[in-house]
């Protein structure tokens, strides 16, 4: 009983010690409160880009890891297919194939036009001499069949070498449909930004379309909020909003990107004022890339703060005009996402 005691006191002070805290958060959060604008909190989002692979394949190399920096287009992973690689070599034999075909045919058809040249030739001596009766018809007639023998000779030819010429065609195709599924087996990093996680190791088989990295965008911050019914009503997409960072001297311009038409935490039965006051409509707010890309060290995906919306045709108070950290005073801030 002896130990119980200064135990269960040590208990007490810290529950009497923490309800002071936050009855002077509360009150500290009542205190920043404005007229017209409405307060609420949430953490800081960045846009994450789940990057997957878009054909199956053995991955070779990882090539960036957890808390890397990428650039867009950027080499992250490199698979290999035995099977990809044994089709463009197959492609590339028939291309080959095809090629030598035509060129063969094209130098038979080119020495069967020289042949039928010269027979059409001895074909009109021909028909001259049997105007002077120094030939007979049957000869006129062996030289007429020569003629016409070898012109369907020379249109079959032709006939052939189109056809080699489309499976050349076709295969040359085939080759570039393979070296792009090849240029795929290459994942690259859809936007800049910073490696959160890895999702697959060197030696993985992976699937088309499994998750191979997610990549935070540092350019594109959110912060998803919840107002009242009778606050939520009063905001419109493209109002301007504040975000104040918790332990950060600095007011951040933000400006609204979304209003839910539908609430959360909605009762089952909406009834009374009590109950209708229970509703919250989602909202997400936006920080410009400029900002985002000049403020990446206290932007940062997590981090908590208090948002504030005007819900009536205000001013900004002093204590929520556009505060940036002193870090960047001086610093070119005309980073933007494009």
């Amino acid at each position: 009983m002896k130990i119980a005691k200064p135990l269960i006191t040590v208990i007490l002070l810290a529950a009497t010690a923490g309800g002071i805290f936050y009855f002077v958060r509360m009150n500290s959060i009542r205190a920043d409160e404005n007229p017209g604008i409405a307060v609420t909190n949430g953490r800081l989002e960045l846009k994450r880009y789940t990057v997957q692979s878009r054909y199956p394949g053995k991955i070779v190399e990882m090539k960036a890891d957890r808390g890397d920096i990428v650039k867009k287009g950027d080499v992250i992973a490199l698979l290999e297919d035995n099977d990809t690689m044994a089709t463009l070599k197959s492609a590339e034999a028939q291309k080959k194939s095809a090629g030598a075909a035509k060129e063969r045919i094209h130098a038979q058809r080119a020495a069967a036009e020289t042949e039928l040249s010269l027979r059409e030739t001895e074909l009109a001596d021909a028909k001259n001499l049997m105007k002077e009766k120094l030939i007979s018809s049957t000869e006129l007639k062996k030289r007429d069949t020569a003629v016409k023998a070898k012109r369907q000779e020379i249109t079959a030819l032709r006939k052939a070498e189109a056809a080699a010429a489309a499976d050349e065609e076709r295969a040359s195709a085939e080759i570039e449909k393979v070296k792009t599924v090849i240029e795929d087996l290459s994942v690259r990093s859809p936007v800049d930004g910073h490696v959160e996680y890895r999702l697959a190791d060197p030696g993985n088989v992976i699937g088309s379309g499994s998750r191979v990295m997610a990549i935070l965008d540092p350019l594109d911050v959110t912060m998803d909020v919840f107002l009242p019914s009778k606050d939520a009503v009063k905001v419109r997409v493209g109002d301007e909003a504040r975000i104040v960072i918790d332990g950060v001297d600095a007011v951040f311009p933000a400006k609204v990107d979304f209003v839910a038409d539908d609430a959360q935490f909605t009762p089952k039965f909406v009834e009374t004022r009590e109950e209708r006051d229970k509703l919250r409509f989602r909202i997400i707010l936006k920080v410009g890339s400029d900002t985002a890309a000049a403020h990446p060290r206290y932007l940062k995906g997590g981090m908590p703060a208090v948002a504030y919306l005007r819900t009536e045709n205000t001013s900004w108070p002093g204590n929520l005009a556009v505060k940036l950290p002193e870090e960047s005073a001086g610093k070119s801030q005309a980073v933007s996402k494009d």
